[in-house]
């Protein structure tokens, strides 16, 4: 995944495309001086989908989470250095993000309860991706749809 990256967002105001233009405009203005280089650093301009309820989200998230694993980067998200996964499953529960929050309010009722069912099922997509040998998007997201319809707290 050199040339794009995956997140879920959420706004309170319709402007996305103006926040996206910053992080990734900036991003590149940096690497580009970083290194010496100019030009384009991302090969496409953003992509978005709007996400309309919780198990779309419970699905996007780990999509996302599991993308360099699918792409063969690495054996599981923990590997993955600009992953969210870590954070998520080991930080601390008082500095989350209201987005972590939410999304481990569908693993449990405690943040030890939810965490440990959040490793469990990413390291259960993992392996089942690793094994079936995932690389396209698409597949991925028939993936996790297959092996995570539900998640374990999500209203259907």
């Amino acid at each position: 995944m050199s040339t794009h990256h995956h997140c879920v967002v959420e706004t309170t105001a319709p402007n996305l495309g103006l926040g996206m233009g910053r992080l990734q405009g900036g991003h590149a203005r940096w690497l580009n001086a970083r290194y010496g280089s100019e030009g384009h650093v991302f090969r496409h301009r953003f992509w978005s989908r709007r996400v309309y309820d919780n198990v779309h989200l419970f699905r996007a998230c780990l999509y996302v989470v599991l993308n360099p694993v699918a792409a063969g980067l690495c054996d599981h998200p923990q590997e993955w250095p600009w992953c969210s996964y870590r954070g998520t499953a080991e930080g601390d529960p008082d500095a989350y993000a209201p987005g972590e929050r939410r999304l481990l309010g569908m693993f449990g009722d405690t943040p030890g309860e939810a965490r440990r069912a959040y490793t469990k099922l990413v390291g259960e997509l993992a392996e089942n991706l690793r094994a079936s040998r995932v690389s396209d998007s698409k597949a991925l997201w028939a993936a996790v749809e297959a092996e995570a319809p539900r998640g374990p707290k999500v209203p259907g």
